[in-house]
């Protein structure tokens, strides 16, 4: 296949794009986060999907704790710590695969 593989008989693809599946996906994940920093992770990758950004970099934790990084530079996401960021990876991937 060219762009994936066939599942089951539907299309699988690496990509986390803004979609009805991934909107689901993030939803139910959100339903599970309790910390607020947890949540304020959520918050901005939600707002890097919702722009049109394609967010399965983030499978990765070390591009997570870039963006983070990124975030904290411009005074967001300051209370964040890289137990926080490793826990949300855990979450994210549990949810959206490796």
């Amino acid at each position: 296949m060219k762009n994936g593989n066939t599942i089951l008989g539907s299309r699988y693809t690496d990509e986390i794009k803004n979609d009805s599946a991934t909107s689901s996906k993030m939803f139910n994940l959100s339903k599970k986060l309790k910390d607020n920093n947890l949540r304020e992770i959520h918050s901005a990758l939600y707002g890097l999907l919702t722009a049109g950004y394609d967010i399965s970099n983030m499978r990765n934790v070390e591009e997570l704790e870039k963006y983070v990084n990124v975030k904290k530079s411009h005074g967001k996401l300051l209370d964040v710590t890289s137990s926080d960021i490793e826990l949300y990876h855990k979450l994210f991937v549990a949810r959206f695969g490796k």
